[in-house]
């Protein structure tokens, strides 16, 4: 047993802090440049709900103004990508599917396997 109370001492204090918002804000806006710039599927999206990450003010406007993208999203794009779900992938990463180092997917059980495509980065950085 240890006397330490969070497994990672310099973030986990911070969750739920105005600290950790300023964060996730700064992470976000991030993520939303790059898919604007880098994702044909995202991008456009991103814009039409007028997202501009240069004048996102916090959170709340980000969940009011974010399009969902679930799975009959997902069936959709790949059903008008012929079925083909490397070409579906390559229109909602940011990064060229030959950056991939992992697929992962779920079994498909509900009629679609979802896949989790992975670069070394993430591999590294997040697993």
């Amino acid at each position: 047993m240890t006397d330490r109370p969070y497994w990672n001492m310099a973030v986990e204090p911070l969750l739920g802090t105005p600290a950790m918002e300023k964060i996730q804000l700064e992470k976000i806006k991030g993520m939303l440049t790059r898919l604007i710039r880098d994702s044909l599927f995202f991008g456009p999206r991103i814009r039409s709900a007028g997202l501009d990450p240069d004048r996102l003010t916090g959170l709340t406007e980000f969940r009011e103004k974010m399009p969902l993208f679930d799975k009959r999203a997902l069936m959709d794009l790949v059903a008008e990508c012929g079925g083909d779900f490397l070409t579906a992938l390559s229109r909602i990463m940011p990064v060229p599917v030959a950056d991939l180092a992992y697929i992962a997917t779920t079994t498909g059980t509900t009629g679609l396997p979802t896949p989790y495509p992975l670069t070394a980065h993430d591999i590294r950085g997040f697993w």
